[in-house]
């Protein structure tokens, strides 16, 4: 019999499924634990053939995923123990809370990205802990700069989240008078009407990530103020301090936990604050390296090698 199985998303590139689950197959291999990491479709049939084919284990992980009831009995004959882990507010829809409600009613362990994820699973399931999202130091870590270049402004994401970046429109044109500097997002689709607006594209892929982001001089992260982006973990954030990049972000949900304003990183509500945060930077290199090196610190809290000891010894009976 297997020791875990993780139910995720069935596309390898998806966040979730890399920094929730596989960052943590290293740790698990060397503890001992056999593991086997399942991609659920989402077509109905493929589904339920794909659930009727997982093997038995000790213990399932649920990464996200909103199963059906009849779904959530059939894992239980399987397994002696179920988890539930979740990195985003999924129980924002009528169906999806129903769902979500079920789930944590089943399960015996809950795994919630960050504070405002376990305030809302606690109401459900008491055993719930908060396990943030964890990246690898040793493969993302800061980058040899060169001397005199120019200066390069940053984001990272994917597509559903590229409208943000047109809250900083405005900001980055009224700052290109004033200083030299480039604007680069890096995601797997492009959006042209940024570009049009002094954006440049940089695709991103697994591969490649670590590298386009070792050119990035400020890292971003601007937010609309919603219920759902509360519920955001803030891994750009992890992975800018992971590179010693200084992130500059909107206060929402986790990112003013993250960020020590002024200290690794800075925080910015209105345009105003945009520009005052983003012109420090940009005119004083030694305050945006300092920032950078404390920001690197600060990413050892989300070092994977430490988050795998915190629920080491929630994964199994």
């Amino acid at each position: 019999m297997l020791s875990l199985v993780f139910i995720t998303d069935d596309d390898p590139d998806t966040p979730s499924r890399r920094f929730r689950v596989e960052v943590f197959l290293p740790f698990l291999e060397n503890a001992g634990m056999s593991c086997k990491i399942v991609g659920l479709p989402d077509a109905f049939v493929q589904r339920e053939i794909c659930l009727l084919g997982i093997p038995e284990a000790r213990t399932i992980v649920i990464q996200k995923k909103l199963l059906r009831s009849f779904e959530m009995r059939l894992l239980r004959r399987k397994s002696s123990k179920l988890i539930y882990d979740f990195d985003d507010a999924v129980y924002l829809s009528r169906k999806g809370n129903r769902r979500f409600v079920k789930i944590l009613k089943e399960v015996d362990q809950v795994f919630a990205g960050n504070d405002v994820l376990m305030g809302r699973a606690v109401q459900v399931n008491k055993n719930t802990l908060c396990v943030p999202t964890g990246i690898d130091l040793d493969r993302f870590k800061p980058a040899k700069r060169e001397k005199g270049s120019r200066l390069r402004i940053g984001w990272i994401g994917s597509k559903t989240n590229l409208k943000n970046l047109h809250l900083l429109t405005k900001t980055l044109l009224g700052l290109k008078k004033e200083f030299k500097f480039s604007i680069q997002y890096i995601c797997d689709s492009r959006d042209r009407s940024l570009e049009q607006e002094g954006w440049e594209y940089k695709p991103w892929s697994s591969d490649s990530e670590v590298e386009a982001l070792s050119c990035l001089d400020i890292g971003v992260m601007p937010l609309e103020d919603t219920e759902y982006n509360r519920g955001k973990c803030g891994f750009k954030i992890v992975q800018y301090m992971a590179m010693g990049i200084p992130p500059v972000a909107s206060p929402v949900g986790v990112n003013e936990a993250f960020i020590k304003n002024g200290v690794n990183g800075l925080l910015a509500r209105t345009d105003e604050d945009w520009k005052k945060a983003l012109s420090l930077l940009l005119s004083d290199n030694a305050e945006c390296v300092r920032m950078g090196e404390s920001a690197r610190m600060r990413a050892r809290d989300f070092s994977c090698r430490v988050l795998f000891e915190n629920i080491r010894q929630h994964l199994l009976y």
